[in-house]
């Protein structure tokens, strides 16, 4: 019989777990994860699905290896912040153009949040997203910024969410509707959810919350209180 033919790096993902993956629109783009040992191993890998998987060209400085980060996909750029390679937290924000293939810091502005790993990072729309909750090594946090793409600045939002502090949990942003168009008030603000995730010392949450984000004239979201 003839020997089945493995992709190598097919070979190499099948060692990984914790994997940050975003879809983009032509396959998946793997920043990185953790290997079966616990060690970060892949934080300058990037890979895209077509029918099979290969590691594109890329230019730029990648982030450094890390665990625990986000990847969200706004418009064509991959935006990763925060994670960290214990003991060292990190957040710091990079991003990668999947049109250049090409790696950038940005210089932000604002008050960014503090470094973290295991938040939840939301798209907002295709220029802001949201981050919530983390873990900074000693402590499980709350609070819960969103970061403008358009100006590469930090905002916090007014009040914390008023929910336990956690981490490894996940947010989801709902689509607004045409309905919610012919009302603006309505168009201008958007539902969040944010489900389970645990509080680091053995106890786990399946609660399910609803909130809502404001979006200003441009449409990009704005750290207004928390709504119910």
């Amino acid at each position: 019989m003839p020997k089945e033919k493995v992709d190598p790096y097919v070979s190499d993902l099948s060692n990984r777990t914790l994997r940050v993956v975003t879809l983009a629109a032509d396959g998946f783009v793997l920043i990185s994860d953790v290997d079966k040992d616990g060690n970060n191993v892949t934080g300058n890998d990037r890979f895209r699905a077509t029918e099979s998987w290969y590691k594109p060209l890329v230019m730029g400085d990648s982030p450094t290896p890390r665990s625990g980060h986000s990847a969200v996909l706004l418009g064509e750029r991959l935006v990763v912040f925060g994670g960290w390679d214990a003991p060292v937290c990190y957040n710091d924000v990079s991003i990668l153009d999947l049109c250049l293939m090409d790696w950038t810091q940005p210089e932000v502005t604002g008050k960014p949040p503090a470094p973290r790993s295991w938040h939840t990072a939301v798209p907002l729309s295709s220029n802001s997203f949201l981050v919530h909750g983390g873990y900074d090594g000693d402590e499980v946090m709350g609070d819960s910024f969103i970061f403008s793409l358009d100006t590469c600045s930090w905002s916090a939002l007014a009040d914390s969410v008023p929910i336990s502090p956690c981490c490894g949990h996940q947010g989801l942003a709902l689509p607004r509707t045409l309905q919610d168009k012919e009302n603006q008030e309505d168009y201008n603000r958007q539902a969040i959810l944010i489900f389970g995730g645990g509080d680091n010392n053995g106890h786990f949450f399946n609660q399910l919350h609803r909130h809502t984000v404001s979006h200003d004239a441009s449409g990009t979201a704005v750290g207004d209180t928390w709504c119910w």
